[in-house]
């Protein structure tokens, strides 16, 4: 289909009114005004000059004309000229594609200005200025004419689909009455086109074309200075007479003024864009040796802007609305983009999205005539676009090619000619740390396949595409894109059990006691203060300390944990690693400290020192006792259920050798200040541990939960507690005196009285 674009039917007053009427505004005509000296004595100076306003719509109509010649050269977009009177009508100039050009559109208005016969009715400063409703209503006529006149390029494709659409613009340019008489014209614009397409319907004729569409723009023109109702007319964006006929309504003062309404409406109707090239450096006409900035404005298709407001968000940039300009006494906008010093000839070297063509809104100007000569002689301007924060980038370049301006839109990102990105270079930086692999297996995890009908239950109600999400949605409720933002997964080392089991529906015995053992993994690894290598620390200044990396990897884990706890097995689990990690300070012994998760969409990055989300409690470092006794406090509860551990312990060191033991026993020692947290599995020597074998054999472990019961071991762990436990029966029996080298009595009861 074609656009309505494709044909404009420009219909001018020819009526002689409208010929001499001045539009008010003068110009100095007489060369002796402008001499330094003034005017020679006994010199009489010319009176100013005013344009007609038929003047100033021709040469507005040339400068609509021109600039739509120079962006859409051949048979892209049509002009047609009308002129019409009191009398009749003259289609001037019609679809012919040699005719479009400004040379033939001049020779048009030059045979159509010459008007001999003034109208019999009209007198001079007697007879308003208005265009008479006979006139309005030739130029009506003389539009849908020219509107159903076939171009060229509509009778080729007219052979292949006779049903192909017919569409159009009329632009009425008059001096209008009043309101009623713009509502006259729309009615009877609309009734002409019914009438036409009727008459159509009945009569098929080869050489016409019914009209699907049409856009009616009116455009009034007044004098400067007029205060009749003429200049009282309001604009109307857009108004539908009938369902094929759409209005609008422009009002403007004649002279210079009228020339900016129809480059406005020029950017309007072929959806053109106005961009202002400033700082460029030219040398002053009367000072070759001394230069100065000018600015020279142009009109291209908006398309060229397309990539503005995606510049403007990216690193740097604003809110994604780029520097607009307001045009001075017009209603448009243009954008201003900085010149810069050519540097190449080569265009090749640049990558470029687009390249649509150009055209001076000022031809005649010095300035324009300079930046047109500079472009033709082959060389290339580079313009750069200032975003709201400050920033620069490259965003255009101006060239010419075979003897024709354009503007390119440049890549601001990769260019398409490279190498694919990888997918380790995102939007926000490069990004190193994406969990390739992980995404990858998850893939394969959730990989769908088709099922057999014979395999669909009638039974279940849930559907497979539905399970099957439910599925997806489980496997995902916790799940960091990047390494950088989670710790646990930087582990998967030690805790790959944990970490892949957890997400499961159900959970059996054998999966329990690996994701058990994979926490005490965490444990022992603290205890002997084993680091935590973490690819995103950042490489200025020293990263989180060791105690802050682990007390954020316990409350990540106890979130993975608690959103997929939703059986008892997974609820084990979690309890299992809050009676290991507890706040023993802040808390009742007795009683296990529950943490807050973290936000589900978020973990908490160790590398960027981010605080706490949502105000969640977070658990303290880990009191430290002693050597054993700094293990993370056992609730009561899990007392009982945890026994077992101190036998392990006790089997792993006795495995240990001398050295390890005597190391072990170095740090066991109380320390002035906090120290890391010991092995879960080593005991604090030799001794207890011989002690524990034979406390194990006489079935002493029910002394322990006494003094557990007791509450006097608040702070201690299993182990501890054996250990003075010990400690404590051995100190029963009092020492020989002899052994601390000291004069001791024979008889110790000798001089007491006998009873």
């Amino acid at each position: 289909m074609f656009p309505i674009s494709h044909k404009t039917v420009i219909v001018l007053d020819n009526s002689y009114r409208f010929l001499s009427t001045s539009c008010g505004q003068p110009i100095d005509y007489d060369v002796c005004l402008k001499m330094k000296g003034g005017a020679p004595p006994g010199i009489i100076p010319l009176a100013p000059l005013s344009k007609s306003l038929w003047t100033c719509s021709v040469e507005a109509i040339q400068e609509y004309s021109r600039i739509v010649y120079d962006v859409f050269p051949g048979s892209e977009r049509l002009l047609s000229l009308v002129t019409c009177d009191e009398v009749g009508f003259k289609i001037v100039m019609g679809w012919n594609s040699e005719h479009q050009n400004i040379a033939h559109l001049n020779s048009c208005f030059a045979r159509s200005s010459f008007h001999t016969r003034p109208s019999s009715s009209f007198s001079r400063g007697s007879e308003p200025i208005w265009t008479e409703d006979s006139t309005l209503s030739n130029g009506v006529k003389a539009a849908i004419e020219a509107l159903g006149t076939p171009t060229v390029t509509q009778t080729q494709i007219r052979g292949k689909n006779p049903r192909e659409a017919n569409s159009g613009r009329v632009m009425l340019i008059a001096c209008f009455k009043n309101e009623n008489q713009l509502k006259y014209v729309s009615d009877f614009m609309a009734d002409c086109l019914n009438r036409y397409n009727k008459a159509m319907r009945e009569k098929d004729d080869p050489n016409r074309l019914p009209i699907n569409e049409c856009h009616l723009t009116i455009v009034n023109i007044y004098p400067v200075g007029d205060l009749s109702p003429s200049s009282q007319i309001r604009e109307i964006a857009n108004f539908y007479p009938s369902p094929i006929l759409s209005c609008e309504i422009h009002s403007s003062r004649g002279g210079t003024m009228f020339a900016l309404k129809l480059l406005s409406l020029v950017q309007s109707h072929y959806h053109l864009a106005s961009t202002t090239v400033t700082g460029i450096p030219m040398k002053e006409e009367q000072n070759a040796s001394s230069s100065a900035n000018y600015d020279v404005e142009i009109v291209h298709p908006a398309d060229a802007h397309v990539n503005l407001p995606k510049i403007a968000t990216g690193a740097g940039g604003g809110d994604g609305s780029c520097h607009r300009i307001p045009k001075e006494d017009a209603n448009y906008e243009t954008i201003p983009l900085k010149w810069c010093t050519p540097r190449t000839t080569s265009v090749e070297l640049h990558h470029c999205s687009s390249a649509y063509r150009i055209s001076p809104v000022d031809v005649n100007s010095r300035p324009s005539s300079c930046l047109t000569n500079f472009l033709l002689s082959g060389r290339t301007v580079m313009l750069e676009m200032t975003k709201l924060k400050g920033s620069k980038v490259m965003s255009h370049m101006l060239s010419s090619h075979n003897g024709e301006l354009y503007i390119h839109t440049l890549y601001t990102g990769r260019s398409l000619l490279e190498d694919p990105p990888s997918i380790s270079e995102g939007i926000g930086g490069r990004i190193t740390d994406y969990r390739i692999n992980d995404f990858g297996e998850l893939m394969k995890r959730i990989k769908l396949s088709p099922i057999k009908p014979s395999m669909i239950s009638s039974e279940k109600t849930v559907s497979p595409i539905d399970k099957a999400m439910g599925y997806l949605t489980r496997q995902t409720l916790y799940w960091p894109i990047v390494l950088g933002h989670s710790i646990m997964f930087n582990l998967q080392l030690h805790i790959a059990p944990l970490i892949n089991l957890i997400p499961k529906d159900q959970l059996t015995v054998e999966d329990v006691n690996e994701c058990k053992n994979a926490i005490y993994q965490i444990v022992k690894m603290e205890s002997k203060g084993t680091s935590l290598v973490l690819p995103c620390v950042s490489a200025r200044g020293k990263g989180p300390k060791k105690e802050e990396l682990y007390k954020l990897l316990w409350r990540e884990l106890d979130h993975y944990i608690e959103i997929y706890a939703s059986t008892p097995q997974h609820k084990t689990i979690l309890s299992t690693l809050r009676d290991l990690h507890v706040t023993s300070s802040n808390s009742d012994p007795n009683q296990s400290v529950k943490s807050e998760p973290m936000s589900p969409n978020r973990a908490t990055s160790p590398s960027s020192g981010d605080k706490p989300i949502n105000n969640s409690v977070i658990i303290p470092p880990l009191q430290q006792q002693s050597t054993l006794s700094s293990m993370p406090t056992f609730n009561v509860s899990g007392l009982k259920d945890e026994s077992t551990m101190a036998w392990k312990e006790l089997d792993a060191y006795n495995n240990m050798s001398e050295r390890e033991k005597r190391e072990l026993d170095e740090k066991s020692k109380p320390p002035a200040k906090r120290m890391r947290i010991p092995d879960i599995q080593s005991p604090s020597d030799s001794n207890s541990s011989a002690s524990m074998v034979e406390n194990r054999t006489n079935g002493s472990s029910s002394t322990v939960e006494s003094k557990i019961s007791n509450g006097s071991t608040s702070n201690q762990n299993l182990l501890s507690i054996w250990v003075n436990q010990l400690n404590s029966k051995s100190r029963k029996r009092q020492d020989l005196d002899g052994r601390s080298f000291k004069i001791a009595p024979l008889y110790v009861n000798l001089n007491h009285p006998i009873e």
